[in-house]
């Protein structure tokens, strides 16, 4: 009996993964595609997904089918795309942090961001704020923080839990203003939301677009923007940088990755499509519409930052006092 050339298989069998690889990147987009959000239907992420999803459309001919797969902090819609078979049908969309932060405080991470997971572009962005109740004696963060400083470690601020980008945001301010604060840990933004509203904690770090009808009902204040630039869609809003602050920045910035080992010219192709959608009108309205500054980055620009904020927030760790659950 005679068996075929070991070396001759092996060719083989790479020139048809190279064949196939070849045939894909031609033909992509062939089927709908899929864009996974690990948040639940009417989030803020998740409009933002389906808003570009629906402007991707018309513009790659194929449907983009939006999937919640929300939980687990965000881990169980990203550890499925990082997991997933990377032929360019499958992609996530997710807040900047869970690739900079959540990485260096999770216990239960089962991806690797950087080996897992190949960065697109950055699409959107807008800073965090620092907000409080109708009952706080404060309209300003300087006067917030005196109030502190009178009631060291009394003044309560809630969080989506400990290692959470509002969690060791606010120990950083608090640190950089040299003031203590009494963490509260939520399970969800909704339940700080709520307790904030009734007076149950003291301030919290949300989004602008969240607290703007509670703001404008009269029932919270928003201090700062936690950023040493204003906002295009928030320019009322002081920064902290006016506060003597500058440097303390956290954003909800908004990114668009895919599985490792997908052949960069599909990148590339996506990246482009977004870069185009990103210019839209009707997208640029609705992303105002909900508070969202337009903040494109191709996948290399878009990958060294988020190498820069990991970088920035190892550095925070180490200065302020985390304890994880």
């Amino acid at each position: 009996m005679r068996y075929p050339n070991r070396r001759r298989t092996i060719a083989a069998l790479a020139g048809s993964a190279v064949a196939w690889r070849a045939s894909a990147q031609a033909s992509w987009p062939d089927r709908p595609i899929k864009l996974v959000v690990p948040y639940p239907p009417g989030a803020a992420l998740d409009t933002v997904g389906r808003v570009v999803a629906k402007a991707l459309e018309a513009r790659l001919g194929q449907p983009v089918v939006v999937e919640n797969r929300d939980g687990a902090g965000l881990q169980i819609g990203t550890a499925a795309v990082a997991r997933a078979r990377p032929d360019g049908n499958t992609w996530l969309i997710n807040a900047l942090d869970v690739f900079t932060l959540l990485p260096q405080v999770s216990r239960t991470q089962t991806y690797a961001v950087d080996k897992d997971l190949a960065y697109v572009a950055r699409i959107a962005s807008v800073p965090y704020a620092v907000h409080v109740n109708a009952g706080v004696p404060a309209r300003t963060l300087p006067e917030f923080i005196a109030l502190a400083r009178q009631q060291p470690g009394q003044l309560r601020y809630g969080s989506l839990g400990a290692g959470s980008l509002p969690h060791v945001a606010m120990e950083w301010l608090a640190d950089a203003a040299g003031i203590r604060l009494l963490h509260v840990p939520y399970r969800g933004m909704a339940a700080v939301t709520n307790d904030l509203l009734a007076g149950h904690i003291d301030t919290a770090i949300v989004s602008p677009s969240t607290m703007a009808p509670h703001v404008a009902a009269g029932r919270a204040r928003t201090l700062a923007l936690l950023s040493d630039r204003p906002s295009p869609s928030w320019p009322q809003i002081p920064t902290t940088a006016d506060s003597g602050l500058r440097g303390v920045n956290a954003e909800l910035g908004i990114g668009w990755v895919a599985p490792a080992g997908l052949p960069s010219a599909i990148i590339q192709r996506m990246a482009d499509a977004l870069a185009a959608v990103m210019q839209q009108d009707t997208v640029l309205r609705q992303l105002a519409e909900r508070g969202l500054d337009p903040a494109y980055l191709p996948a290399a620009a878009f990958g060294a930052l988020v190498k820069a904020d990991t970088q920035r927030w190892k550095e925070v760790l180490g200065r302020v006092r985390i304890t994880l659950d």
